[in-house]
């Protein structure tokens, strides 16, 4: 009982192991390549899934992880066409593409995949520092610019892009889709200044600020200029209304002028006795206006005669107006100023 147990667990094991080397697996961000005796031909790259396969040694599967990778360059100087220096550090994402491809180029550099990436990674590191040559083609100012409009950083990385996806049409010295790889993004991560550049930089920013503050000037003047000038059109616009509106007002005060002092010097229509009356009467006002002042002069005096008791009486009489109270009535300030005398 016993040894059929021992051999049951054999088998089992056995199977296990028979099964785990004639099977393999490839995960769905995965691409494998199957090899028979370490040669692989147009029909070796396998799909995401469970497969079959003769044991090793006859052959295996190295699977590649076809996910993004990042390769970076080192800070190195370059030079812009308008022969300034400029330190940048940029990196490039890259995938495996054809894994058959990938494998047959990097196959030598180990039995592993890891081995195999770091080889690729070299490459592209050699042709991405290659293609940062690209600066030459741009200006300082392209990648320093107060203008929001203008991307020089954007343009590099896609002018980068291009010539790494070109190949030895760009001057590479192999086209990187000839390794099974695909770059899949170019970016530059730091742009460093030297002391020199810094100074001319800040110079030349400095004169873009002073260019600008000079042109927000001009404007400003220009528009002082015409508020100015439009103020200045406006008031002369209401001068010349107030000019005309008051000569109107005063060609309509000289025809009443007119007409009341051809009244007034008309002895038949008693404006001439209007006119005298109201002079007395300002001479009292300017005469005995202020309080406490005594005055002894005759009833004879021009003016004085409205102080005399029938003074409203005579002039109304003067005037050609009827008294309120008749001919006869008395009114009670001529009774009261009947008592007095002369003043």
């Amino acid at each position: 009982m016993q040894r059929t147990i021992l051999y049951v667990l054999t088998a089992v094991v056995v199977g296990f192991l028979l099964l785990y080397s004639v099977t393999y697996t490839i995960r769905f961000n995965e691409a494998g390549v199957v090899t028979t005796f370490g040669a692989a031909d147009s029909a070796a790259t396998s799909r995401p899934g469970l497969g079959l396969k003769w044991p090793y040694p006859i052959q295996s599967v190295t699977t590649y992880d076809v996910r993004p990778r990042q390769t970076q360059v080192n800070l190195e100087t370059q030079q812009t066409r308008d022969s300034r220096q400029i330190i940048v550090k940029g990196f490039a994402l890259w995938r495996v593409k054809d894994p058959l491809v990938f494998f047959k180029r990097w196959s030598t550099a180990g039995p592993r995949a890891v081995d195999h990436y770091r080889a690729a990674d070299d490459a592209v590191r050699s042709n991405l520092r290659s293609a940062m040559g690209a600066i030459s083609r741009f200006n300082m100012s392209d990648f320093f610019n107060a203008d929001p409009s203008v991307d020089g950083l954007g343009q590099l990385e896609a002018e980068v892009l291009r010539v790494l996806t070109a190949g030895q049409a760009e001057g590479q010295a192999v086209a990187l889709a000839d390794l099974g790889i695909e770059v899949v993004d170019v970016g530059v991560s730091e742009v460093v200044l030297p002391q020199d550049t810094t100074t001319k930089v800040m110079e030349r920013m400095g004169q873009a600020r002073d260019r600008i503050a000079k042109r927000i000037a001009d404007q400003a003047a220009a528009e002082a200029t015409a508020i100015r000038a439009k103020a200045d059109e406006d008031a002369k616009k209401i001068e010349a209304f107030a000019r005309e509106l008051a000569s109107e007002i005063r060609k309509q005060g000289d025809a009443e002028a007119v007409e009341f002092i051809k009244q007034m010097s008309d002895p038949s229509g008693g404006g001439s006795r209007l006119a005298v009356l109201l002079r007395e009467i300002e001479l009292l006002k300017g005469t005995l206006g202020r309080r406490g002042t005594q005055v002894v002069v005759p009833w004879t005096w021009p003016g004085f005669r409205l102080m005399m008791p029938d003074a409203r009486r005579d002039v109304l009489r003067d005037l050609g107006v009827s008294a309120p109270g008749g001919p006869s009535g008395t009114s009670e300030a001529e009774r009261a100023s009947a008592t007095g005398g002369e003043r």
